[in-house]
């Protein structure tokens, strides 16, 4: 199914007008305008005088979207903005070489890169580990249990834990059991 960009454009107006706080929404919103802005251009390899200016509102939406997303503790929502953000300065550095901001582009882009990295760390393992111990209950439904196997190996191989072996001995247990 494929929804019309005009449609998208009004979803996330709705969304932002909705909820005002909203980093995520914000950043949407930003993603949107711009797509649609893209999809309206005649000359698709320079942008300009006007696409220039455009580019700077953009800039100074996703700031504000990066701002909304931490004071909501929305790490997701966050991390879209701050590439929204960096996305934006990355464009303005290239039609304008400005060397502040390149700058700003790259501190931006490092930070998301250690949030990332915390999320690749912690999250996901904790997460893969949690899966495969809910699956694990499954005790009627096997392809539950192997794909509780699964995520528990990925989450040995991302970071090994007491309660990963835990749960990878309760499951191995059981699956020897069949």
């Amino acid at each position: 199914m494929r929804i019309p960009l005009t449609q998208i454009q009004e979803l996330t107006n709705k969304a932002e007008e909705s909820r005002s706080a909203s980093g995520a929404a914000k950043a949407q919103r930003i993603i949107a305008t711009w797509a649609q802005l893209e999809a309206t251009k005649s000359a698709p390899d320079r942008e300009t005088t006007t696409e220039v200016g455009v580019t700077d509102q953009m800039i100074e939406k996703a700031r504000a979207a990066i701002s909304l997303s931490r004071s909501g503790c929305d790490r997701y929502a966050e991390l879209v903005s701050m590439n929204v953000y960096a996305w934006f300065l990355a464009t303005r550095f290239e039609n304008t070489k400005s060397a502040e901001a390149f700058r700003e582009a790259e501190n931006i882009c490092q930070m998301a890169e250690h949030i990332v990295q915390d999320f690749e760390r912690n999250l996901v393992p904790a997460f893969c580990d949690t899966y495969a111990k809910v699956l694990s209950f499954d005790l009627l439904n096997r392809a539950s249990l192997m794909k509780a196997k699964e995520l528990a190996d990925k989450s040995m191989q991302l970071r090994e834990t007491t309660h990963v072996h835990r749960t990878l001995a309760r499951i191995v247990e059981l699956l020897d059991g069949d």
